[in-house]
């Protein structure tokens, strides 16, 4: 991937290295270029461009636990509504790593014990074959 680099007059492309920290400049001169510029303007700060290849998120993590506890037809019971309220919580601005790490654990408890004796909706061949390995080790 390549951007343009954010020096003042400069159309040079600027190649990304995919895992490392995107690069501004293109060299060394249009780094200098570029901070001399932001110290006799400080309202220009460059930007790097969104990159494309990110898709948007249209569901949090609220909607996704409340789409599952619905399809399980467990919304209304307790460990659905708590696990609702620890998804909302865990979205929410201004929760730590550690808090969000913490209610992580504890929503993948309450959405086993939501769920727990739902069967899937949608089962795949792997699904399909566990239960028949179940029904022939019960019959032998």
């Amino acid at each position: 991937m390549t951007t343009v680099c954010n020096a003042p007059n400069c159309a040079k492309t600027v190649p990304q290295t995919p895992g490392k920290r995107a690069r501004l400049y293109c060299d060394a001169n249009c780094r200098n270029k570029a901070h001399a510029a932001r110290k006799a303007n400080p309202a220009a700060v460059p930007t790097i461009p969104a990159q494309a290849d990110t898709p948007p998120v249209d569901m949090t993590l609220a909607d996704v636990v409340k789409r599952d506890l619905e399809l399980g037809e467990r919304l209304e019971t307790l460990p659905g509504q708590l696990a609702l309220a620890l998804a909302v919580r865990i979205g929410s601005p201004g929760t730590t790593a550690s808090s969000v790490a913490t209610l992580s654990k504890e929503l993948r408890v309450l959405m086993a014990e939501a769920l727990a004796g739902t069967a899937p909706k949608q089962g795949d061949l792997l699904d399909e074959f566990s239960e028949r390995l179940a029904r022939k080790a019960a019959s032998a």
